[in-house]
């Protein structure tokens, strides 16, 4: 037994799930960027689908304030264009959105102020961003926006390069000696590098080998290397959430084993139903204890207060998952989340944030291959 709000019980007998208003949301979709300000959950961009059941690539989205629990809209006018797999970023200030895909990969993208409802460019003609990408590692410094891999032009072709925004100027990352190109890696922003691991080549074989970046090191930043001794069999779409408690460590875990086509549609897939935790200071793995839950991919995990929060996911055979566990880096255990209430349905390729009192998911594609507009926050 654990003590939540003033009494003890079972840690997952603490929360309780309740669906978000469908008024003001926005519209059905998967792939879209997910972010928490501190005020607002601001959702943008992603694919929905129009009435004939054909791709349509979004370019609006809302912001969800869970205070009054409503859905305000979001300004179009200086939004980038229409895009799925945008990457995103909370900058402290606004929420940096760039790359992503249109049926091609892109290398622009704006600033959103939240409070304001204001878009600005991140645009600047003196200097050239990397090339277009989606599905890359990435993290907002506290300084600058850095970016790295990802998947490029023609549906087998990945990046190894990377780039540094700030103020409105890009540079070019110096080159990785030690990791191969690859998209879908699992990454942190670490408080002082971009902690990169695992990911698949263009032709599906998956990593399980990783680095840092460390921006602050030098006129260019410094790689380093990470060991495999005691990491994750390889694996792209694993996730890794950044734990403060104690000494700083990354939980990764799931995952699949590689696909070279990128739909992960209802086919059989290797996923992975296991994972281990990183220490930052020391460099060394040590396995995951045993999760309640059956092996997935395309979940989400966020870290929320001394516990991993996993939900959602598809297993090997394709099924569409409705259950969740949190693993406790404090007890060291894993207990299965609770699903008291208005619990979400199962869906893949959502987004989920945790605002230091709910879980919050929302959207994905549903279990008949449906993109969702709808969510729900589980108050733990």
């Amino acid at each position: 037994e654990e003590c939540c709000r003033d009494r003890c019980v079972p840690r997952n007998s603490c929360g309780v799930w309740s669906r978000l208003p469908s008024e003001g949301a926005p519209t059905p979709r998967f792939d879209h960027a997910m972010v928490w300000t501190g005020t607002y959950v601001v959702i943008w961009g992603g694919e929905g689908r129009r009435g004939d059941g054909s791709g349509l690539y979004l370019g609006d989205g809302a912001r969800y304030d869970p205070a009054t629990s409503t859905w305000l809209p979001m300004s179009t006018t200086g939004a980038p264009s229409a895009r799925t797999v945008p990457i995103a970023a909370w900058t402290g200030s606004h929420v940096l959105i760039w790359g992503g895909y249109d049926g091609r990969f892109l290398d622009d993208g704006a600033l959103y102020e939240p409070t304001k409802d204001e878009w600005i460019s991140m645009d600047d003609a003196a200097t050239v961003p990397p090339p277009g990408r989606s599905n890359a590692a990435h993290a907002w410094t506290g300084t600058s926006f850095v970016v790295w891999g990802g998947w490029g032009p023609g549906n087998r072709s990945v990046h190894g390069d990377g780039g540094r925004w700030s103020t409105g100027s890009w540079s070019a990352l110096p080159p990785s000696p030690r990791l191969a190109a690859r998209r879908d890696p699992a990454f942190v922003w670490s408080g002082a590098a971009l902690w990169i691991w695992g990911g698949e080549s263009a032709d599906g074989t998956t990593y399980n080998n990783g680095a840092l970046y460390f921006p602050a090191l030098g006129v260019a930043g410094e790689w380093q290397p990470t060991t495999a001794e005691g990491a994750p069999s390889a694996r792209a779409r694993a996730t890794a959430v950044l734990s403060t408690v104690g000494p700083s460590r990354v939980l990764v875990w799931g995952g699949d084993g590689g696909h070279d086509n990128g739909t992960y549609g209802a086919e059989e897939l290797a996923v992975h139903g296991d994972g281990a935790i990183f220490d930052l200071g020391d460099r060394t793995w040590r396995a995951l204890p045993r999760a309640p839950i059956e092996a997935r991919t395309l979940h989400v995990a966020v870290m929320a207060r001394d516990e991993m929060l996993v939900w959602g996911g598809r297993n090997a055979a394709g099924a569409v998952l409705a259950d969740g566990a949190a693993y406790g880096v404090t007890t060291g255990r894993w207990v299965v989340l609770p699903d008291r209430g208005e619990r979400p349905s199962g869906r893949i390729r959502h987004r989920a944030v945790w605002t230091g009192a709910d879980f919050i998911v929302w959207g994905g594609v549903g279990a008949r291959g449906e993109p969702l507009g709808d969510g729900a926050r589980l108050t733990y």
